[in-house]
């Protein structure tokens, strides 16, 4: 029976390499590293099915088609190791060449002895014993060549890895050097006419198979490096190995208990009733098994871990009862930081004035402080196309490869600039709204993929409550606004009723006394009136609900309209006003009142800034820029002069309603302007250089079907 089972777990060895080489190739076949995957676990696959056809009867020569297989194994696993782990102070390729031309010549020899001296044989003699020698010297010399690879990495997460790489090898190894050991030593036997179990036996050895086991779970974790792109970790392997050990030890007691309670028997329906109870009843126990045992296992191997998985559970829970960016910032970064995983964490979240990402909150091991605002592109573009996360030891690996190396290149910079080693976005679809840089301590060995998953859950799950947030937020402001507007249109006529009887009193005044000091002050009164009644005018428009009467419009037509209306109000002397508007401008729907009204008040304050010059009224097609909508088609509208400029601290404070830097000025002409831009989804920025000018540039989206009308 137990022969019955080695063969068993040797075709099963074939079927699972086979199976892990073709689904890692499939998913990309034109990336060099899982060819060589596929190469490797295409010769497991053969050698091992080649061995399991060996040790049943009837199948001749399979053991040399075993022997010459296996002999390509150590080049193959030392070609893959060196397209993975990439170093510039050891040089392999060499050493591939030579053992590429070596391999083949010693194991047609060694094979070719063994058919001349042996025909007739299926056990081992000395040539396929010389051949294994080679082999294992082969393998020794890979081991040898990782250690030296583990050695000069300066990365120390790849260190861990390759350590964790080193244990497999050698596990993987070592049971199949004592196998073939063990079998090497066997007194030659005559096999022919023996029963399957005692043919086994004799080729197989007195060792069951745990090289074989071991060897599939090293490709099974190779395959985790090349479809996740990172190596599983040890203490996670071992939980997994160990679940298995103690289902399989639960299953042998099963057995024995069965065995008692029925008796010895060595009827077929009696075995077969046996292996069917046994079946059902380690389906019923592997999973309650696996459920306390592995987390328990995980636990006991990896505390650190374990403390990262308890802050995680906790972040869970607390999230829902965020009321703030602030506070979820607070929480996030702090119960992460308990964990003592990270040496740095910093969250940033969109700054929709800046058009930047800005630090929320922070904590760093040192005096060195995070990049406090980042540039959204192109350093995020990569998330908005679906990478979930960059991770330094990736993106490291592959820069030297990759066709996006400068790309690649530029977000290490920045992830550096931020202190992380790690970087999880948080996204509403496309949208990035901010992000959570960690940076690794070096006292702990690397994050598990796991674990980088379960982080990505729950960033993904702040992301929801940061959008939440802004909704609340966005539907407070809407509800202050329009208890505002209420409260405004009551202040408005409380306001302007005096001021319309302080105006007439003024103007009957003024027929009265013609005298020149008292129709002076009079009309100072008059003056200070209307400027009042202006300002409360511009108030309540401020104030008030926004409701938009969008229809197609053609915007160069709108412009050239207020234009008109400039021109014929009659411009200063000195003043020349320019239009270039732009041909193929689709027409979209916008309200032409308000944004007739917003480019007015434009021209309008540039005129008033300059004592001679030119403005420039511009049209064209563009894109937009802002982080909810990058990349969408726009059509731009430019307002240029060559006036005296803005000065920095003036133009940080454009947009503050009643803020004005002119003497008769209400401060809410561009907050106006600025909401009517918004109210249509689009964009509204200022350029400005001291004594040579300014630009104020609006971005109005167009619609999808306008944007495909133009083509």
């Amino acid at each position: 029976m137990l022969c019955f089972v080695s063969a068993l777990i040797y075709l099963l060895s074939a079927g699972f390499a086979g199976y892990l080489g073709t689904r890692a190739y499939r998913e990309d076949p034109t990336e060099q590293v899982r060819r060589d995957f596929l190469f490797l676990a295409s010769l497991c696959a053969l050698a091992y099915l080649a061995f399991s056809l060996h040790l049943a009867p009837g199948i001749p020569y399979m053991g040399l088609v075993f022997a010459f297989t296996a002999s390509f194994l150590p080049v193959a696993t030392l070609q893959f190791l060196d397209h993975f782990f990439p170093s510039e102070s050891i040089n392999n390729r060499n050493l591939i060449r030579q053992m590429w031309v070596l391999t083949p010549l010693i194991a047609i020899t060694a094979i070719s002895a063994e058919l001349i001296f042996f025909k007739h044989s299926v056990t081992t003699h000395w040539p396929l014993q010389t051949l294994g020698v080679v082999v294992y010297s082969f393998f020794f010399l890979v081991l040898s060549r990782l250690w030296q690879m583990h050695q000069h990495s300066n990365a120390p997460l790849q260190r861990s890895r390759i350590r964790y790489l080193l244990f497999l090898l050698g596990a993987a190894i070592l049971p199949s050097l004592m196998e073939g050991a063990v079998r090497s030593l066997n007194e030659p036997t005559i096999v022919t006419g023996l029963d399957f179990n005692a043919r086994s036996w004799a080729l197989q050895g007195g060792l069951p198979p745990i090289g074989a086991l071991c060897a599939t779970l090293l490709l099974y974790s190779l395959s985790q490096v090349i479809t996740l792109d990172r190596l599983l970790d040890l203490h996670e392997i071992l939980a997994r190995v160990a679940t298995v050990a103690i289902s399989g030890f639960l299953l042998v007691g099963i057995q024995a208990i069965l065995v008692f309670w029925l008796g010895q028997t060595s009827t077929a329906l009696h075995q077969g009733y046996q292996l069917f109870m046994v079946g059902v009843l380690f389906i019923l126990i592997y999973e309650p098994v696996r459920e306390r045992a592995q987390p328990a296992l995980t636990r006991a191997l990896n505390r650190a871990g374990h403390q990262l998985s308890m802050s995680i559970v906790s972040l869970e829970r607390a999230l829902p009862r965020v009321v703030s960016r602030e506070d979820l910032a607070r929480r996030v970064v702090t119960q992460l930081n308990t964990s003592g995983r990270f040496s740095a964490l910093t969250l940033y979240v969109h700054d929709a004035d800046r058009q930047q990402m800005r630090v929320l909150d922070s904590r760093i091991v040192g005096d060195r402080l995070p990049l406090r605002n980042v540039v959204v592109s192109p350093f995020a573009d990569a998330f908005s196309r679906g990478v979930p996360a960059y991770i330094r030891e990736d993106m490291v690996r592959v820069r030297g490869s990759s066709k996006m190396a400068e790309q690649v290149q530029s977000r290490l910079r920045t992830m550096d600039a931020m202190q992380a080693d790690i970087v999880v976005p948080m996204m509403s679809g496309e949208l990035v709204l901010g992000w959570i840089g960690m940076r690794e301590n070096p006292d702990t060995e690397g994050l598990s993929q796991d674990e980088i998953n379960r982080l990505c859950r729950l960033v993904a799950q702040a992301a929801v409550v940061l959008e939440n947030l802004h909704d609340f937020e966005a539907l407070k402001e809407q509800h202050r606004l329009a208890a505002l507007g209420t409260m405004s249109a009551g202040l408005a006529h409380e306001i302007r009723n005096p001021l319309a009887g302080i105006k007439g009193a003024a103007q009957f005044l003024q027929t009265v006394d013609d005298s020149e000091p008292g129709s002076e002050f009079l009309q100072v009164i008059i003056s200070e009136v209307d400027r009042l009644n202006e300002v409360v005018q511009n108030f309540l428009y401020y104030a008030r609900p926004f409701e938009l009467n969008a229809e197609q419009t053609d915007i160069n037509a709108t412009l050239s309209h207020v234009m008109s209306l400039v021109q014929a109000e009659g411009l200063p002397e000195g003043i020349k006003l320019e239009e270039q508007l732009g041909g193929n401008i689709p027409s979209f729907p916008i309200d032409s009142v308000k944004v007739g009204q917003m480019v007015l008040n434009l021209i309008r304050n540039a005129i008033q800034a300059m004592g001679e010059g030119t403005v420039r009224v511009t049209t064209m097609q563009g894109r937009m820029q802002g982080q909810l909508a990058r990349g969408k088609p726009a059509v731009v509208i430019r307002i240029e002069d060559n006036g005296p400029g803005i000065s920095k601290d003036d133009l940080d404070k454009l947009f503050i309603p009643f803020y004005t830097t002119k003497s008769d000025g209400t401060g809410l002409g561009l907050p106006i302007c600025q909401r009517i831009v918004r109210a249509h989804e689009g964009e509204i920025e200022v350029h400005s250089i001291v004594d040579k000018g300014s630009t104020f540039t609006v971005r109005l989206p167009l619609p999808k079907a306008s944007n495909a009308a133009q083509h």
